[in-house]
């Protein structure tokens, strides 16, 4: 293909290009992420380039019945979990989470649990090598495919 031909082709699938850039791809990728971080829960750590594993909470291992059963960060309302989310807009989504106190799990803050309490970081939301290449190659696909559509 030369670069005039790619160029034409561009031009007929522009206002397609555009479209997926500014509405459908934002939708995708953010869903992609919300799922991404979410595993995090279910993998016990922070996928990066390798999973970073959290400290177990003390309860693991320890505590009987059904307070046991549950993974760190995980709970039988799974509100942490539940919370993550994402909103888009033009060209962008933006992944979050509203609960009050995910900075604390997330960053390794001081807790109200006690004078001198620090909550080990756990972080379970934030940027993430292999998540960039997970929606790169989605980005990549769907621009091929919007290209192949005549």
């Amino acid at each position: 293909m030369t670069p005039q031909d790619f160029e034409q082709l561009i031009r007929r699938h522009g206002r397609q290009l555009v479209r997926l850039m500014q509405r459908e791809l934002p939708v995708k990728a953010g869903a992609m992420a919300r799922a991404h971080f979410r595993q995090n829960f279910q993998k016990g750590g922070f996928v990066d380039d390798t999973l970073k594993p959290w400290k177990p909470s003390k309860r693991i291992g320890t505590a009987k019945g059904a307070e046991g059963r549950y993974k760190t960060l995980m709970s039988s309302r799974n509100h942490l979990y539940n919370s993550i989310n994402y909103k888009t807009a033009p060209y962008r989504a933006t992944v979050y989470t509203n609960v009050h106190y995910a900075d604390v799990h997330n960053e390794g803050l001081r807790a109200g649990r006690g004078k001198g309490f620090q909550m080990p970081k756990r972080t379970f939301i934030g940027p993430s090598k292999a998540l960039d290449r997970k929606v790169l190659a989605l980005v990549e696909k769907e621009a091929l495919k919007t290209l192949k559509n005549n």
